[in-house]
This record gives C-alpha cells, structure tokens and sequence, in this order.
C-alpha cells in the first residue's frame, strides 16, 4: 500500500469541472495513461446504457472498484466513450502532488478534495451538491484505498451510499447508482520484471534468490517470513497456522491495543476502525497542550495503523488457485515491492489494458430510512463484484 501523511488536510479544493478542458485534454490523457501506467488501451462496455440514463436526465453516481493505481485513466477513458465528462472525489494527498497549476487543471477535470482522516462535511456537501444539480455524473470508489486485487472487491465505505441518499432527498430528478468493474490484463508478459522484484525483494529480507522454486513458492515464503517478523515484533513469537488467519489476528490484535489506548470501541470492519482511530490519534497530536514525549508515541500508533491497513490488504488465499492469474501474482508482487521494498508506487511491468464495465443504474430511494446507508452499500458492493466476475 502507498504511504500517505496522515495529517488533517491543510485546505480543500472545491470541484470546478470545465467540460471544455477536458473533451480538449483527452489526447493528453491517453498519452499519460500509456507512458506513466503502461495502459495501452481501454475497453469500455455498457457505456450506450449510462449516456442513455444520462440524457433521460437522472443523475448518475458511479462506483467502481479500484484495483490499481492506473484507475482514474481509466475512468476518463470510460467516460469519454459515454461522451461525458464527470466529476472526481479524490484524496486531498492526490493535489498535494502536483503544482498549484496543475492543482487547477485538476480541478478542471472535476476532482474535488475529501479529508479521510476527518469528517469532511465540506467534502460531502460538496459531493451532494454535485450529483443533486449537475447533469455529469459523480465518480467515487467506494474501497478508499488501492489494494492491487484485481478480482476482488474489499468491503465498501458507507460513503458513497450516504451521499447518494443525501443527492436523492434534494434533487428533483432522480438519483442512480451504477456499480462499475475495472479489470486489468497485462499484453506484456511480466515475468522478467516479477523475478528481479522477487530477487530484491528476497535480498531486503536477507535471503538468497530462492530461484530454484516457482514464483507461487518464492512468493508464500517471503509472505511467511516477513509476517512471522511482524508477529515477532507485536506479539514476541512467530505464530503457526493459515496465513490468511495469521493475518487477521495480527490486525486485530494492534487494533484491540490501539482501541483501549485510546479509549474507543471497535466497529467489526478494520477500515472504519482504523479511521476512527486515525481521527482521535491525530485530534490528541493537534492539541497544542501534547507534549513532544507524547507526540512520538502518537506517531508511533499510527504507524501501527499503517501496519493494519497492510496486513487488511493482504487476502492471504490470493494465489491458492491450482493455476493463479499472471494479474494476480503481478499484483502481489506490487503489494511487496511498495511494502518491503517501501516503493512509492509499484513498477509498471509491461502494456495492460482495461476493461470497464458499467452495470445497470439502480435507483436510489428518496424516503429516509434507518438501514438504507448499509443496504445500498452491500446491494452496491455485491453488483461490483458480480461485473469483475463476469469478466
């Protein structure tokens, strides 16, 4: 997984989508997709439907899973075939990259910034604003993060679902949701960039090449090894089992610590565990009365967050198919090569393309109602990873 600052945003950035600037950038794109993601082409299928939902005048969430770091390419390639630009929420993180310029220009491509580690009420209005009065429809994925399982989807936010909900009690056209799947197929075979990952990756944790055994091997060795060195660190003795198991344990064991510490009780989902810790660790380290003795201890817990949300990313049965995927086993590798290796971002290891499938719009209900949030969310996850399968 990336590394982000986990700090309170320092400012937003209010969606200002120029139509005109993006039909003109779309050249741009498609050249940047190719050189900085390796994506040579994108495969767009159901986007007659969500033009056709578009011009009957509802207003259009779309969900897509979100898989790797070349998503948002693939995005505006797929809203480009439905003729229609579209708006963005994106990780304040993402604008802190770029130059103030470039700052505008995304915003001209109708990315508008949500503070994860807070409630962002600026955020979400802005995100009901949007899909309740403007006719482009409104992209946001629902996993939060980038988890590199093409196949899988992990569980969705509550989000997406309660800014759809909010859009449809304040606008007067409809409000639709349209689960999206994104998938990856590599046109390049990867396997000499995945075994010199597998050689640097092993030579971090002290081994020799261990070239002798299959990529599938090499790759569940490293994983044993270097979770039986954080099980060392957390709970002073490598533990035996299911890794996928192991896995679990060891997220829940720091969370469990990390929740009494701070005096909080613990949702079921790590992911909404982790922020609500995230929130309270980085409200205490803002508190000008923290002294610095306490400040490095609340570092300390966030890096421990950090090292949940890994371990949760991580499914552990990902490559146990009698013959797993070139994608999955690449992706793996990625997940290793930003974790051990502590990579910004994986290495493009040859030409991919993308298939993006838009689903059938689903209506959101305009009526208020006490479970609707988590079953739109569950209805919408569920729809996302029927589409990935179908592929």
């Amino acid at each position: 997984m990336n590394r982000y600052q986990m700090t309170f945003a320092p400012r937003s950035w209010a969606p200002r989508l120029r139509p005109v600037v993006v039909k003109m950038c779309a050249p741009i794109r498609r050249f940047k997709q190719s050189r900085e993601v390796g994506l040579a082409r994108v495969e767009v299928r159901g986007h007659e439907q969500l033009r056709a939902t578009i011009d009957s005048g509802v207003r259009v969430l779309i969900t897509p899973n979100h898989p790797s770091h070349a998503d948002p390419f693939s995005i505006y390639a797929a809203c480009d075939a439905a003729r229609t630009p579209c708006h963005v929420m994106a990780a304040w993180h993402v604008f802190m990259k770029f130059s103030p310029i470039m700052q505008r220009f995304l915003q001209w491509h109708g990315c508008f910034s949500v503070d994860r580690e807070a409630n962002d009420i600026g955020a979400f209005r802005n995100a009901i604003n949007v899909l309740a009065t403007r006719p482009e429809p409104l992209v946001i994925f629902p996993e939060g993060e980038i988890y590199h399982c093409n196949d899988r989807v992990t569980p969705f936010r509550e989000g997406a679902a309660a800014i759809a909900l909010g859009a449809a009690r304040k606008s007067d056209a409809q409000v639709a949701i349209v689960p999206t799947a994104i998938k990856y197929r590599y046109l390049d075979d990867p396997t000499p960039q995945i075994l010199q990952a597998l050689d640097a990756i092993e030579q971090r944790i002290l081994w020799r090449a261990q070239s002798h055994k299959s990529i599938v091997e090499r790759l569940y060795a490293i994983a044993e090894a270097v979770m039986g060195l954080k099980e060392l660190e957390y709970l002073g003795s490598a533990q035996t089992g299911a890794l996928s198991t192991r896995l679990r344990a060891l997220g829940e064991e720091i969370l469990t610590r990390l929740e009494a510490r701070h005096g909080l009780c613990g949702d079921p989902f790590h992911p909404v565990r982790v922020k609500e810790l995230r929130r309270t660790i980085l409200t205490k380290a803002n508190d000008r009365q923290t002294i610095e003795e306490q400040l490095q201890k609340l570092q300390s817990d966030l890096d421990d967050l950090y090292v949940v949300m890994q371990l949760f990313s991580y499914p552990g049965d990902y490559l146990r198919q009698e013959r797993p995927s070139i994608e999955r086993i690449a992706e793996t590798v990625d997940k290793l090569e930003e974790d051990v290796l502590q990579q910004q971002t994986a290495t493009i290891r040859g030409r991919r393309e993308a298939i993006v499938q838009f689903g059938q719009p689903r209506i959101v209900p305009a009526a208020k109602s006490r479970t609707a949030v988590t079953e739109i969310t569950t209805e919408t996850q569920h729809s996302v990873q029927q589409l990935i399968d179908s592929l």
